[in-house]
């Protein structure tokens, strides 16, 4: 009864944006229910990537946010270099970029809800890491 009574006491504009609302949150729900029912949520959710990794025997790098919430750093820092030293390759690099998220970005919380307010570049120090580590291991030929 109270929740009629605030709907009846709402404004024409307010009524409209609230079913938009509505409208948009039931939007979201149909999309997010049809990504996980999808074939591709299905292979993401039962992938287990040990299979792959006990087959890398080049050299490696993997590179961590610090606050990465979706690949959460130490217990996939682990397991991979858990899997690296069983399966032989010793030439692998682990490496976390500080106060990074998923993205790489600089991040407050490293929450996917903060990825679109946050600046469009790669965390301090990402980009030269990457490249000092493939310059180490290629020669590079002065045309």
């Amino acid at each position: 009864m109270m929740l009629k009574n605030q709907c009846a006491s709402m404004s024409t504009k307010s009524k409209k944006e609230t079913k938009e609302d509505d409208e948009a949150a039931n939007a979201h729900v149909d999309c997010v229910f049809s990504l996980y029912i999808s074939p591709w949520f299905r292979f993401f959710i039962d992938y287990d990537p040990r299979l792959a990794l006990e087959q890398v025997k080049c050299p490696a790098l993997f590179l961590f946010g610090e606050l990465d919430m979706q690949v959460p750093l130490e217990v996939n820092r682990t397991a991979i270099q858990d899997v690296l030293k069983q399966s032989g390759n010793n030439d692998y690099t682990l490496k976390t970029i500080p106060k990074a998220n998923h993205m790489f970005q600089s991040a407050n919380t490293g929450s996917p809800s903060e990825y679109v307010n946050l600046e469009k570049q790669f965390a301090p120090g990402f980009l030269e890491l990457m490249s000092q580590w493939v310059l180490k291991r290629v020669d590079i030929v002065a045309q």
